[in-house]
């Protein structure tokens, strides 16, 4: 894992495909160090699995998330934790609060 962390926001950056349960407990530790007056990502432009913990992890943080597979975008649709986390496209829209996904009904064929 791999942290940007600048005046105002922290982005956390993943190398590896997938996010296992040690992974999450790590980024929950390093999130409450980032908390303060600053807007928090995680990137998952590289992600295609996550553990199970994720959506128990993603109802009690307060984070966006950038770049989902289209994978991970149906998987959140089925679990019903779409809402729970604003998703955009990029970092730089993440910053400029512009461009986040909204409707986001999609459906597995």
């Amino acid at each position: 894992m791999n942290i940007k962390k600048r005046k105002g926001y922290c982005i956390f950056n993943f190398e590896q495909t997938e996010l296992t349960r040690p992974d999450i407990e790590e980024l929950g530790t390093n999130i409450e160090r980032c908390r303060k007056n600053t807007k928090i990502a995680l990137n998952f432009e590289n992600i295609e699995h996550v553990d199970e913990s994720f959506f128990g992890f993603i109802k009690s943080a307060d984070f966006s998330l950038l770049s989902p597979k289209s994978s991970l975008l149906a998987l959140f649709s089925l679990r019903k934790t779409f809402n729970l986390a604003p998703i955009y496209l990029n970092a730089g829209d993440f910053l400029k609060n512009k461009r986040q996904i909204i409707k986001r009904d999609f459906r597995v064929v």
